[in-house]
C-alpha cells in the first residue's frame, strides 16, 4: 500500500502567504513567552541561524540557538557567519562530523580553479563542472569572470546548462546589493562569454562547439539521468574523473 503525499500545492501556497521577511538581529515574537532573532549563517543567500529566548517563571530566560549549515570563512558572496554568545543550548547541523575543512583564502581558491581550467584546456575540448545549483554555481561564474578579467585565464565561453541553476542565478541577480562582491557577480552575468542554455536543443548543440569551453551543470546531472546521457553523447571520451574535478569552492 502506497503512502500518500503529506502536503500538496495548496499547502505550499498557504505557507508562502504566511511568510514575512525579518532583518537579521531584530527580535520578533514567536508566541507568548517566546521571542527570536536571526543571525547570518554565511551559508547561502538568506540563510540564518535562529536564536530563541524563552521565559521561565521565576527563573532567568532560557536561550537556545538552532542552525543548519554554517558557511566557512572567506566566502565569496557572503560575510563570515555570525551568532550569539552565551546560549544555554546550541543545536547545529553536523553534516561532515569532525572533518576539518581545508582553510583557503579566496585567492588560493581561485588559484586552484585556474589550475584546473588550464589543465583541461585543449582545442575542441570541454571542461564539465558539476555544481550545486544554489550559491556554488554563482561563485563559479564570479570567480571565472575574475580570472579572465585579471588575465589569469583567456576569454573562454562558459555555458550554464541547468534550468535549476538558471532560475537560482536570476534570484541572485535580483539581490546583488545584499551580497559581498555582488558587483563582480553582476559583471560576470553581463559578460559576453557567459551563456545560458534555455532549451534542450541549445543543450544538445553544445557538442558542436569547436573551441574549448566550460559547461556548468547541476551536480546530479553529471551522475545519472537523461542529461548525463546527453553529455556523454555530446562529448566523446567523457567520463567522471574525480582527480580532474574542480575543487570545492568553499
Amino acid at each position: 500500500m502506497g503512502v500518500g503525499a503529506i502536503y500538496d500545492d495548496h499547502d505550499v501556497k498557504k505557507t508562502l502567504k504566511a511568510m514575512r521577511s525579518v532583518d537579521y538581529g531584530d527580535w520578533f515574537p514567536v508566541l507568548k513567552g517566546a521571542r527570536a532573532r536571526l543571525w547570518n549563517a554565511g551559508h547561502m543567500l538568506g540563510s540564518a541561524s535562529a536564536e530563541v529566548e524563552l521565559d521561565q517563571l521565576g527563573k532567568s530566560s532560557l536561550r537556545l540557538c538552532f542552525s543548519g549549515d554554517i558557511g566557512p570563512d572567506h566566502k565569496l558572496l557572503h560575510p563570515d557567519p555570525e551568532g550569539p554568545s552565551g546560549v544555554d543550548y546550541l543545536i547545529c547541523e553536523s553534516t561532515y562530523g569532525d572533518t576539518d575543512r581545508v582553510d583557503k583564502s579566496a585567492n588560493e581558491r581561485r588559484g586552484r580553479l585556474r589550475d584546473e581550467v588550464q589543465s583541461a584546456m585543449r582545442p575542441g575540448g570541454a571542461l564539465i563542472i558539476p555544481s550545486f545549483a544554489v550559491e556554488r554555481a554563482q561563485e563559479l561564474v564570479a570567480d571565472l569572470g575574475r580570472l579572465m578579467a585579471d588575465g589569469d585565464l583567456p576569454t573562454i565561453s562558459v555555458h550554464v546548462d541547468s534550468p535549476l541553476v538558471i532560475r537560482a542565478t536570476k534570484v541572485f541577480a535580483q539581490h546583488t546589493a545584499e551580497l559581498e562582491d555582488g558587483n563582480r557577480l553582476m559583471a560576470s552575468l553581463k559578460s559576453r562569454w557567459l551563456n545560458f542554455t534555455q532549451t534542450a536543443e541549445q543543450s544538445r548543440a553544445l557538442h558542436r562547439l569547436s573551441d574549448f569551453h566550460i559547461v556548468i551543470a547541476a551536480s546530479g546531472i553529471c551522475e545519472a539521468g537523461p542529461r548525463y546521457l546527453a553529455i556523454k553523447r555530446s562529448h566523446s571520451g567523457f567520463r567522471i574523473r574525480p582527480a580532474a574535478s574542480v575543487p570545492r569552492l568553499t
